[in-house]
């Protein structure tokens, strides 16, 4: 799928706001390339359990896993040269095995053929505008136009409709081509799971905290985020997230130790006796 860098911002600024990256937060002012890569990074943090997105930033975070498979897949490639000689050894055991992984995919396409004729049998009863209105995919939308004289003049330009906003375009013509005006979309608020103090709180913020608590003392940072990853959790009303601690620790601990805040070692750390949190 092809990003525009419109996209791609509106999706870093929506990745900061949600998964709290604001000590260093994704820079979208970078070059389309930086920005992707620096995402990408980011994607690797998310915590299925806390973070949600918005459909068009999923889309985005999905676009950018699915460009990142095919460069692992080059890699795979490469190596599968001297790798040749150990398969050909084990070819006359694995043969069974195959037979048994190919069953399971006929099950599912067996399955799958079941429950097509089910579901366009309901969607026969549906008044056209509210079917319309019912399909959440575009490949559905475009079955749609080719089931219904009524979108004949739209069958020409159907290769016009695609990406994230195909969708969403291809609705508005068909609507148009009925003579209906689109349903209103009605915007629901969410309301906040977590107190304000909570969502005010954030993992930098527990990063110095946890400093402070060790001042005048060593720490391995090991322990350190691990520390600070529970009590953002903790202050945050978040799940613990250690991993995602550490990439701010990353960029944190070398910026305290550049202004002499902190000695950074390779394995620890050691606070100054004047490192404290003002409260």
């Amino acid at each position: 799928m092809e990003l525009t860098r419109k996209q791609l911002v509106k999706a870093a600024k929506e990745m900061n706001e949600v998964m709290g990256l604001d000590d260093p937060a994704i820079d979208t002012s970078l070059s389309e390339e930086k920005l992707k890569a620096q995402m990408t990074e980011a994607i690797g943090l998310i915590n299925d359990e806390e973070d949600e997105f918005s459909e068009p930033t999923q889309a985005v975070i999905t676009a950018l896993i699915e460009a990142k498979a095919p460069a692992k897949a080059k890699k795979a490639k490469k190596e599968e040269p001297e790798e040749e000689p150990e398969e050909e050894e084990g070819d006359e055991e694995e043969e069974p095995e195959d037979e048994d992984e190919e069953e399971p995919a006929e099950d599912e396409d067996d399955n799958e053929e079941e429950d097509e004729p089910e579901k366009k049998e309901e969607d026969e009863d549906k008044p056209l505008p509210e079917l319309v209105a019912g399909a959440s995919k575009l490949s559905r939308l475009k079955e749609i136009v080719g089931e219904h004289d009524e979108f004949k003049k739209l069958r020409k330009k159907l290769g016009d409709f695609a990406g994230l906003e195909g969708t969403r375009k291809l609705k508005n013509a068909m609507f148009e081509a009925l003579g209906v005006e689109p349903p209103k979309r009605v915007y629901t608020p969410k309301q906040p799971t977590r107190s304000l103090e909570a969502m005010a709180y954030k993992r930098a913020y527990s990063i110095i905290d946890t400093l402070s608590k060790y001042s005048g003392k060593k720490v391995q940072i090991e322990n350190l985020v691990k520390e600070a990853a529970e009590l953002f959790a903790e202050k945050a009303e978040k799940g613990v997230n250690i991993r995602e601690t550490a990439w701010h620790f990353s960029t944190i601990g070398p910026a305290l130790g550049r202004i002499n805040a902190i000695n950074l070692g390779e394995d620890e750390v050691s606070i100054p006796k004047t490192f404290k949190v003002s409260k």
